[in-house]
């Protein structure tokens, strides 16, 4: 006879599924076929955190509703900090989506600037202030090549988000981990 420490804690995770070698029987006979046997340990902690325990064992969705935003965040939590990786990726979305918004901002400051500087003929000091000095139409196609290359980088950070980082690999985990535990579903 032997035991098996188990450490409880409050954190949902699917069951954990383990092989024992059975080896020198002692007053009863051992199968050669059935050296090993195979120990399951469920876990009691609910999908996404036992804070829910209450609204998840009612089986009523009105009372999931009334807790929505708490149970999204706590299942956000569970990602950030039980799925592989997940953590360092979301960081690395979360500074990628704001390129895009950098590249509008800077649109901005290119139409401002072609308009109040390059094509302004009026104002003779506008000369001065031209990336090309005294050539306007050359600084016209350096504004146009800033308008369209960062285009080419949006759309690597958008490939690299998707193939790189694999971003759609969150929802395979949690489908695996909820079909382990199905005592949550009614």
């Amino acid at each position: 006879s032997f035991e098996i420490g188990i450490i409880n804690d409050e954190n949902f995770d699917t069951a954990l599924e383990f092989d024992v070698v059975l080896y020198d029987p002692q007053n009863c006979l051992l199968d050669p076929k059935f050296y090993s046997s195979s120990v399951m340990i469920l876990d009691d902690d609910l999908f996404p955190s036992n804070d829910f325990r209450d609204e998840i064992e009612a089986k009523d969705e009105g009372a999931l509703y009334e807790v929505g935003f708490s149970l999204l965040w706590s299942f956000m939590k569970f990602c950030f900090n039980h799925v592989d990786d997940i953590w360092w990726k979301t960081i690395l979305v979360l500074l990628l989506a704001n390129l895009g918004n950098a590249y509008y901002l800077a649109t901005i400051f290119i139409k401002v600037y072609l308009i109040d500087t390059v094509l302004n003929l009026k104002d003779e000091h506008s000369e001065e202030r031209l990336w090309i000095h005294g050539d306007r139409n050359a600084t016209a196609i350096c504004l146009g090549l800033a308008w369209v290359l960062p285009n080419l980088i949006l759309l690597g950070s958008d490939y690299f988000e998707m193939r790189v980082l694999e971003m759609g690999f969150n929802i395979r985990h949690s489908d695996r981990s909820l079909r382990s535990k199905p005592q949550i579903f009614w």
